[in-house]
């Protein structure tokens, strides 16, 4: 085993503990609510405040067929299809939140469907879907062949919305590459011939991360009650890294409509 295929071997099984603890912990659920504005089993930095703007931002109805990446446990899909209307197929590499998603939106099947599968070998016919949706998902791909793979998978006039979060590591790395038309995913779409706008969410990604900090030890007793301490830790890990990236000048989030 190499590195990169022990690093996603990792991922996989972290984010299949994830799964498995998380969406039955109380106090995962209490945390959520505060920091996010409700429960929809969030990992990652997107709150309702931030969701609610993409739907503005797509204007999905009944008649659109929308891919979500990186669906989870298919809270998120499960809400769009919902407030819009709209048909959502989610994609997820862990079994584990494919099997919840499936099991509890039964009832919806005409209009939520969720299989397993790789963003790195996305194989969706021609002109499929109408949108795409990429929350916080994108950095687990190769952006210029996933950004190929779903140009095709559009149909015409089809959009992608996506969240993206960008942290340079090294004092060294251009700066230039927080600008919204210079992140990795920037130059991807644009090598794609696609259009873009961007809206800027980087004090907004300071902000959260500071409330956790504030919000995540009151919780850390019932975490631990729970033996749930890991979900308490990541948290803290991901709050406490993003906020000193963005006091170091070194980090932005963006939200990308794409055509």
């Amino acid at each position: 085993m190499n590195d990169g295929q022990r690093v996603s071997q990792e991922m996989y099984d972290w984010y299949t503990r994830y799964y498995t603890r998380a969406p039955h912990s109380a106090a995962h659920h209490d945390f959520c609510e505060r920091v996010y504005g409700k429960d929809l089993c969030q990992h990652g930095y997107m709150d309702m405040a931030q969701l609610h703007a993409l739907l503005n931002v797509l204007q999905l109805s009944e008649s659109d067929h929308v891919l979500e990446l990186g669906c989870g446990c298919g809270l998120v899909a499960d809400y769009i299809s919902d407030a819009t209307g709209a048909r959502v197929h989610g994609l997820d590499y862990i079994p584990t939140a494919i099997e919840q998603a499936n099991d509890r939106t039964r009832e919806k099947r005409g209009r939520l469907t969720f299989t397993v599968g790789d963003i790195n070998t996305l194989d969706f016919p021609p002109a499929t879907f109408s949108a795409v949706i990429a929350i916080d998902t994108l950095y687990f791909s190769d952006l210029n062949d996933t950004i190929g793979r779903l140009k095709l998978m559009l149909k015409p006039g089809g959009q992608i919305g996506a969240y993206y979060t960008l942290m340079l590591w090294n004092e060294d790395d251009d700066t230039t590459t927080l600008q919204p038309d210079r992140t990795p995913l920037a130059t991807a779409l644009t090598r794609h011939g696609l259009t873009f706008q961007t809206w800027d969410y980087t004090r907004a990604e300071y902000d959260r991360s500071r409330l956790i900090q504030k919000i995540a030890p009151e919780f850390q007793p019932r975490f631990a009650a729970e033996d749930n301490l890991f979900l308490f830790e990541n948290r803290m890990i991901e709050a406490n890294g993003n906020a000193g990236f963005y006091e170091a000048g070194r980090l932005c989030r963006y939200l990308y409509q794409v055509r």
